[in-house]
């Protein structure tokens, strides 16, 4: 039997899909039992050690409350760059506990947008390091415009 030679593309597709299934909140367990395999099958899959069958990915897709045409755009995977999920989710966490028709919740979004932009236009990471003060407010400017927020966790 020759061996299955994996590339870059299944350890950016596996990376992909630990990142949608650790934002769905799904322990490798759980995508195992919906996949009828076993967590360290999964485990390899996400490290790109071993290919995923084709037949797996449409399941997967559904899963992760994606299309099988995302988990598999080429595009996409080389743009991928692998963030600290945590982070992703802290970020997640903190805006699931605003509700929905919150003026904060609108005020958390539009401050996180900006410095998204912020640091998309100055290219900068050090200067993106700079807009968060120690009392952990963010200071953006640009476009004529400078908002100040401070994270609720922050508020006494």
């Amino acid at each position: 039997m020759a061996a299955r030679l994996v590339g870059q593309a299944d350890v950016m597709l596996g990376q992909k899909i630990k990142r949608l299934r650790r934002l769905r909140g799904l322990s490798q367990s759980e995508v195992a039992d919906v996949l009828e395999i076993t967590f360290q099958q999964v485990q390899k899959y996400e490290r790109g050690v071993n290919r995923i069958p084709a037949a797996a990915i449409p399941v997967l897709a559904r899963l992760l409350n994606t299309t099988a045409n995302h988990l598999l755009d080429a595009d996409d995977l080389r743009r991928t760059h692998v963030a600290d999920d945590r982070e992703v989710i802290a970020l997640q966490a903190a805006l699931s506990t605003l509700p929905a028709d919150s003026p904060a919740r609108q005020q958390y979004l539009k401050a996180v947008a900006a410095l998204a932009a912020a640091i998309r236009a100055t290219g900068d990471d050090q200067q993106a390091l700079n807009m968060v003060d120690k009392t952990g407010r963010v200071s953006v400017s640009g476009a004529g415009t400078t908002s100040s927020v401070m994270p609720q966790s922050a508020r006494s």
